[in-house]
């Protein structure tokens, strides 16, 4: 079974966080403070193609939570929050736009057109979009 971690709120010493097997109950460990250990929100990055905007500039959408909907009906929408983009690439169609995935992210394998809402009105919409990967990161060294 999964090891878990607890916050104790109540624990006024040192130790805050207790590292515990959930089928049970060891005690593995106890510490002060846990930085990292939930790790960094999951950014995603998306490229759309051919972007067609509905109205006014995306640079307004900067903080704001936005969703991207296929237009296959039997695929769920995903939310990104806290969306940015600098606007269309210069030459080009195509608008690249980051935000804060939701847990579930886009829906596996799908590149077909996507339209894009802020949950008042619909943004825009692409013929196509990529999600852009970040590159490998190599794991640090455990000594």
């Amino acid at each position: 079974m999964i090891p878990s971690v607890q916050e104790d709120e109540n624990h006024r010493r040192p130790t805050r966080y207790t590292l515990t097997e959930t089928e049970h109950g060891h005690t593995w460990g106890v510490c002060a403070e846990a930085e990292g250990l939930f790790g960094q929100p999951r950014r995603g990055k998306y490229e759309l193609f051919d972007w067609v905007p509905v109205d006014g500039d995306v640079r307004d959408w900067v903080g704001s939570r936005v969703w991207l909907v296929p237009d296959d009906e039997g695929l769920e929408p995903w939310l990104l929050e806290d969306a940015e983009s600098s606007g269309q690439f210069p030459g080009t169609g195509s608008l690249l736009l980051t935000g804060l995935d939701d847990y579930e992210g886009p829906p596996e394998g799908h590149r077909g057109s996507v339209r894009v809402h802020d949950g008042h009105r619909w943004l825009g919409s692409c013929r196509e979009f990529a999600r852009v990967l970040p590159p490998e990161q190599v794991a640090p060294r455990l000594s």
